[in-house]
């Protein structure tokens, strides 16, 4: 929170970006012992950012679940189609 010149008391303004949330879970995330037992529900698109956050994934399409497991799992050897088009997608390092 923050006060105008008036006395006005405001609140602060949105992070400069919408990854930002992400950006301190992953930070946090580097050291084990900031995160012991988290439980999370992550959307993203992102699928570095799945695999980096995400024990289990779960790929939606047109709002159903197509497809489910352990991250790596469902990322190195995805079985429906849709997940693997999305897979075949990410650009290599």
């Amino acid at each position: 929170m923050t006060s105008d010149a008036a006395g006005v008391t405001t609140p602060q303004p949105a992070p400069a970006s919408p990854h930002e949330p992400i950006r301190a879970l992953l930070r946090a995330g580097k050291n084990d012992e900031a995160i012991v037992r988290l439980a999370a529900i992550v959307v993203t698109h992102d699928l570095a950012v799945a695999r980096l956050l995400s024990h289990r994934v779960m790929v939606m399409k047109g709002g159903r679940v197509i497809e489910t497991g352990l991250t790596d799992q469902v990322l190195d050897d995805p079985r429906e189609p849709y997940t693997q088009l999305l897979v075949s997608s990410i650009l290599p390092a």
